[in-house]
Parts: C-alpha cells; sequence; structure tokens
C-alpha cells in the first residue's frame, strides 16, 4: 500500500513539474568539494567528496524543487537528495526531503523521508525535521539552531535522537560547531560532535 502511494506521489511531482514547465525559472547549479562529508555530526566517509545540486524555483510562490547529491571519491556509495520546499509567508520553509542510497528508485523501502520545517529571523536560524518513513530512521527527530556572528561567520547547535545519539533514548545535545566561508567560496567547518565526544574539521570550495 506504502508503496503504491510513494509511487502516485513521485508521478504527481512529475506531473505538476511538466504542468508548471513554462513558469518554471532558470535552473541554478552548485558544485562543492570538500575534504570529506559529514551529516549533523556523522562522517559518513573519509574521502573527498563531490557534492552538485540542482535547483529549480516553480513558479513564483516560493516551491523550489532540487536534488543534490554527494559523491565520495572512495568509500560508501553515492547519494541523491530530492526536496520540495515551499516558503511560507516570507517567515518559514517547509520541506519534504528524500534520502535515497541504492535500490530500485520507486522501492519506498530505499528512500528515507524528512518533512522539516525551516525559519531565518533576525539572524538565528531554526530547522526542526523528522523522519516518517525509513526502516532505520523513521520518528527520528533533529534540531539545529544557528546565529550569525557576521558575514562570513556563523555558531550553530544541533539536537537530536534515535540514530543521532548512542543510546537512541530522548532528545539529547548532539552537535556544536562554527563555520565561515569567503566571497570566493572557501569554506571551512569546525564541529565536536557532543555523543561521540569526536572533533571534525572540513573545508571545502563552491562554485
Amino acid at each position: 500500500m506504502l508503496k503504491r502511494h510513494f509511487k502516485r506521489l513521485l508521478a504527481a511531482i512529475a506531473t505538476v513539474v511538466v504542468l508548471a514547465t513554462p513558469a518554471l525559472s532558470q535552473p541554478s547549479l552548485d558544485i562543492s568539494v570538500l575534504n570529506r562529508h559529514s551529516w549533523r555530526g556523522q562522517p559518513s566517509n573519509n574521502s573527498i567528496s563531490i557534492q552538485p545540486e540542482l535547483a529549480v524555483q516553480i513558479g513564483e510562490v516560493g516551491t523550489t524543487a532540487s536534488v543534490w547529491s554527494n559523491f565520495p571519491l572512495e568509500g560508501k556509495k553515492t547519494e541523491y537528495d530530492l526536496t520540495l520546499s515551499q516558503i511560507v509567508g516570507d517567515v518559514a520553509k517547509v520541506s519534504v526531503i528524500s534520502y535515497y542510497y541504492n535500490g530500485p528508485f520507486l522501492d519506498v523501502d530505499n528512500h528515507d523521508i524528512e518533512v522539516g520545517v525551516s525559519s531565518n529571523l533576525i539572524g538565528i536560524g531554526v530547522y526542526a525535521g523528522r523522519f516518517i518513513s525509513g526502516d532505520k530512521v523513521k520518528d527520528d527527530t533533529w534540531l539545529n539552531v544557528s546565529y550569525t556572528l557576521s558575514d562570513s561567520l556563523n555558531i550553530f547547535a544541533g539536537v537530536g535522537n534515535g540514530n543521532y545519539v548512542s543510546n537512541g533514548d530522548g532528545m539529547s545535545l548532539v552537535l556544536l560547531g562554527v563555520s565561515t566561508v569567503n566571497s570566493e567560496g572557501y569554506s571551512g567547518t569546525l564541529q565536536y560532535n557532543v555523543d561521540t565526544e569526536t572533533p571534525l574539521l572540513i573545508v571545502g570550495k563552491s562554485w
């Protein structure tokens, strides 16, 4: 039943995109190269990663569809993240994200689906996300708060449960960090996983 609904959802999204083609904006393409990839404090590989993102705005009401991918030069398989987001009242953004790693694409069991809400006011950014699908991650919840210290410097903290923490019970502080980026696209992030007590330095370049 869930698989059938998932296929219908994909077909509906494809139909909307096709019908909205005249209203699509010029697609944007961004590419980043990082010394390694980490997601919410959890390093996924110890290899240089290439991360392209293709995004397109649908209409003029704040709807965006995007595909982001992580290509590690060594180690784990490629990851694809498909996102459909909607800006709500110029205050918040609601997103549905499908994390896909391998297996038949139309099989819902191969997708971890997260619903999230984000907002950014007076330099404070907040994101709250919860997985609604995924055998290993369903019901995992993540809350991230960031603060802009300057045009090029941010600090952030993340709280999570489930697979984000060792005991898996209750919401706990998981991540602390600071990030910087300059006008030429060079970036650096120093983060500390409070749960595993390990630091991680990530540097990269974006175009």
